[in-house]
């Protein structure tokens, strides 16, 4: 399951990848209700720099996770071999 706030990366990834995607940002995503304590893993990768209430945002994360469940947290780095390979992209 994927949580993707464009319309069309959320389209591409769903039928591309056929994924499960809602698209909304991760603090207003409406999550059927047996979600709670159901994943392995939240995965926040070159996102939570653009989160608008990031401590909110890991409690629900956290509520998400089952026992011994993992936050991955992925941020940009301006100066990483990434960045100095590709460039900006966009």
């Amino acid at each position: 399951m994927g949580i993707e706030p464009s319309e069309r990366a959320a389209s591409y990834s769903q039928s591309r990848l056929g994924v499960e995607i809602i698209q909304s940002l991760f603090s207003e995503a409406e999550l059927p209700p047996n979600c709670d304590a159901s994943f392995d893993a939240v995965v926040f990768w070159n996102v939570f720099e653009h989160l608008y209430h990031p401590i909110a945002d890991l409690r629900k994360a956290l509520r998400l996770l089952k026992p011994g469940g993992w936050i991955v947290i992925g941020l940009p780095n301006v100066e990483s071999w990434e960045q100095q390979v590709l460039g900006s992209i966009g």
